[in-house]
C-alpha cells in the first residue's frame, strides 16, 4: 500500500534544512542510544506551519505535533526515532515525548496521549474499550486503525513509500515481520478522582502497544497479557530507523464507508433441553437451538471478517452440572479467531469460574488459603452452607509436616456469609501477626444446584476485585 503525507512529510526537509542551516537539530545532540528526544525545536516549527496553512479550516484539528483531516479521515503524527537497532525487544511501538522508556520503544510522540485520542474522535471514529482484567475484559473492543510510517531519507527531495507500522516488527518465534491487522481504538481510562487521562500521566505513557494495556489509545486487536508478549517483538532487520530520525504516523480508520468490524451479541445458555441455546444481537434472535447451530452463526460471523464480542448470560434455571459442562466449551471458542467473551452480567459469574484447574484443590500445596463455600441447596430452592478458612496450626512454620486446619462458620443466608467473611477479616486487619485472606471464594456444591440460587447465595460478599471458582463435586 502506497500512502504519502500530505501536510507533514512536505514541509519536513524544508524544515531540516532550515534549522540546520540555523545551527540547530540533531547535529548538535549527542550521539547517544535514546535516552529523551531532540527535535522538538523542528516539531514546534512545523506546528507553526501547520498553524498559518490551516488557520480557518473546520475539517482540520491542529495540536502539538499533529494535523487530524475530518475530510480524508486521516491523523498525522510527528514522531522521533529512540534509536532501536535490529533484533532489539519492542515492548511499546509510540510513546509520547516525555516518558523515559526509549530504552524499550520505537518512537517518541511530540503529540500527547489525549490528543491522538481526539483527533481519532475528530475524524468521526468511537472510542472502544479498554482491556481490563479486574472487571474481567480480557479483549480490547473497537474499531480498527491501520498505522503506516512515513520515514523519508532527509538528505533526499522525493517522498518515501509509507510502510504498515507492523513491517517494523518481528515475531521472535516466527522470524516473520508482524501481520497487518492494525490496532483497536480502545482509548485510555481517566483517573475517578481528578479526570486525567491516564495515558497522559502514567507510564509508560503509551500511544500504541504491542501487548494489552488500559492505559493506552491503541492496542493489539488480539488477546495478548505482557507476560506472554513480551520479548517477542523485535525490531524487523530490514526496517531499522536512525536514532532521532523524524518519521510521520499516519492514521487512518479501518473502514472508511461506515462499515464496522465489531458485533456485539447476547449468548444465553438455558435449562430448555429442545433449545439449549440462542444468540441474540441487542433484541433480534439470530439463531436458536442445538450449539451446531450457534456455532455455525459464530462461523458465518467471523468468515464475513466480523468480530464477535459475546456477553455470555447462563439462565436462573441451568443446573451447576450443565454450567461446569459448557463453559469448557465456551473457553475452546474464546479465542482469537472465535467470539471474544466480555465481562459478565448483573447476576452471572465469569464462565471460567467453571473451569477450575485440578491442582487448585490441593490445599497442601497452596501457598495461601482462599475462603471456602461448602454450599447446599433445599428443596426449596433456598442456599445454605458451610465457610471453611483453611490453614497450618502453626503459621509461622509452614512445613510439609505442619497439619493443615479448617475454622467453619454455618452460614444460612448470604447476609450470613457476608457477615462471617468481614468479621475475620476485621480480626485480621487489627492483628499484625494475622495473614490477610486472599480475595477469592473456592465454592464446592452438588451438580444439581441450581445457577440463579448459587449467584443470589455468595453476590457481593467478597469485595472487588474478587475470584470466585466453582467446584462441582
Amino acid at each position: 500500500m502506497r500512502v504519502f503525507s500530505i501536510s507533514l512529510s512536505g514541509y519536513l526537509l524544508l524544515l531540516v534544512a532550515s534549522l540546520r542551516a540555523q545551527g540547530g537539530g540533531p547535529g548538535d545532540a549527542p550521539p547517544d542510544y535514546g535516552g529523551s528526544p531532540t527535535r522538538a525545536e523542528e516539531s514546534a516549527a512545523m506546528d507553526r506551519l501547520h498553524g498559518n496553512t490551516f488557520e480557518g479550516n473546520p475539517d482540520v484539528l491542529l495540536r502539538p505535533g499533529l494535523v487530524a483531516n475530518r475530510a480524508t479521515k486521516r491523523v498525522e503524527i510527528l514522531t522521533e526515532a529512540t534509536g532501536l537497532k535490529a533484533g532489539e525487544i519492542v515492548e511499546f511501538i509510540v510513546i509520547d515525548q516525555s516518558c523515559g522508556r526509549g530504552y524499550e520503544a520505537l518512537l517518541w510522540s511530540f503529540a500527547k496521549p489525549s490528543d491522538v485520542h481526539e483527533a481519532l474522535t475528530f475524524i468521526g471514529m468511537d472510542q472502544g474499550e479498554a482491556f481490563h482484567p479486574n472487571a474481567f475484559r480480557f479483549w480490547p473492543k473497537g474499531e480498527r486503525v491501520h498505522a503506516h510510517l512515513l520515514a523519508p531519507q532527509e538528505e533526499k527531495e522525493a517522498p518515501s513509500e509509507a510502510l504498515p507500522l507492523e513491517s517494523y516488527l518481528q515475531d521472535k518465534k516466527t522470524g516473520q515481520r508482524l501481520e497487518t491487522k492494525g490496532f483497536v481504538f480502545t482509548g485510555s481510562f481517566r483517573s475517578p478522582t481528578n479526570g486525567a487521562y491516564a495515558a497522559d500521566v502514567i507510564e509508560p505513557k503509551s500511544i500504541i502497544t504491542t501487548f494489552n494495556l488500559r492505559n493506552t489509545v491503541l492496542d493489539v486487536p488480539v488477546r495478548a497479557p505482557e507476560r506472554e508478549v513480551y520479548g517477542t517483538r523485535l525490531v524487523h532487520p530490514e526496517h531499522v530507523l536512525q536514532a532521532h530520525q523524524l518519521v510521520t504516523l499516519i492514521l487512518q480508520p479501518e473502514f472508511t464507508d461506515g462499515t464496522t468490524r465489531v458485533r456485539d451479541l447476547t449468548l444465553r445458555v438455558r435449562s430448555d433441553t429442545d433449545a439449549p441455546v440462542a444468540l441474540y444481537q441487542k433484541d433480534r434472535e439470530l439463531s436458536s437451538g442445538a450449539w451446531v447451530d450457534v456455532l455455525a452463526s459464530f462461523n458465518r460471523l467471523t468468515s464475513e471478517g466480523k468480530e464477535p464480542h459475546v456477553q455470555l448470560h447462563f439462565d436462573e434455571a441451568l443446573t451447576l452440572a450443565d454450567a461446569a459442562r459448557i463453559a469448557p466449551l465456551i473457553k475452546t471458542i474464546d479465542t482469537d479467531a472465535g467470539i471474544r467473551v466480555g465481562p459478565p452480567g448483573e447476576g452471572q459469574l465469569f464462565y471460567e469460574a467453571f473451569c477450575p484447574r485440578p491442582e487448585m484443590r490441593e490445599r497442601e500445596s497452596r501457598f495461601s488459603h482462599p475462603w471456602e463455600l461448602q454450599y447446599e441447596e433445599t428443596a426449596e430452592g433456598k442456599g445454605k452452607g458451610i465457610l471453611e478458612l483453611w490453614g497450618f496450626v502453626d503459621e509461622d512454620d509452614e512445613t510439609t509436616a505442619t497439619p493443615l486446619t479448617a475454622q467453619r462458620w454455618p452460614v444460612a443466608s448470604r447476609a450470613a456469609l457476608k457477615e462471617a467473611i468481614e468479621k475475620e477479616n476485621a480480626r485480621r486487619d487489627a492483628d499484625p501477626d494475622a495473614f490477610p485472606v486472599p480475595q477469592a471464594l473456592f465454592v464446592h456444591a452438588p451438580p444439581t444446584a441450581r445457577f440463579g440460587n448459587l449467584v443470589q447465595f455468595i453476590d457481593s460478599v467478597l469485595p472487588d476485585p474478587a475470584t470466585v471458582y466453582v467446584f462441582v463435586d
